[in-house]
């Protein structure tokens, strides 16, 4: 057992873990997530098994993620299995669309590209994108 969670005082109604992290007496999930009570909007990247980039957002990214795994969405259902190599987190979703709409344009693509070239690499993918980048990655 966890030598800060074995001295807790146990009193009726209280959570004990609140002790440690004040946030798990609002919400129990904050002692594994302490930014658990904060709705965050997520962009993520996905790698299609095509070898090609997916963007999205999402405002409940497992879900999203599951959505799809199981081939719900009509976009990637056909490149299954997709993984998940990328994603950043907003408090609003004015921001986290915005940020999905940059990666959509030509810029964002080669951004991103830039920013996940060792991805890339590890994935046998670098040359396939570095064709398509007219600056160098």
């Amino acid at each position: 057992m966890n030598p800060r969670l074995r001295n807790l005082r146990r009193s009726p109604g209280v959570n004990p873990l609140a002790q440690v992290n004040p946030l798990a007496q609002v919400n129990p999930l904050a002692q594994v997530n302490p930014l658990a009570d904060l709705n965050m909007f997520y962009v993520y990247i996905l790698l299609l098994s095509n070898g090609n980039l997916y963007k999205g957002y999402s405002g409940n990214l497992s879900r999203r993620l599951k959505e799809h795994e199981d081939g719900q969405v009509e976009s990637t259902k056909s490149f299954r299995p997709v993984k998940l190599i990328l994603f950043e987190s907003y408090i609003t979703e004015s921001d986290a669309r915005r940020r999905e709409q940059y990666l959509k344009t030509s810029e964002g693509r080669i951004a991103l590209r830039r920013q996940l070239a060792d991805t890339l690499r590890n994935h046998g993918l670098y040359e396939k994108f570095k064709k398509e980048d007219p600056v160098k990655i």
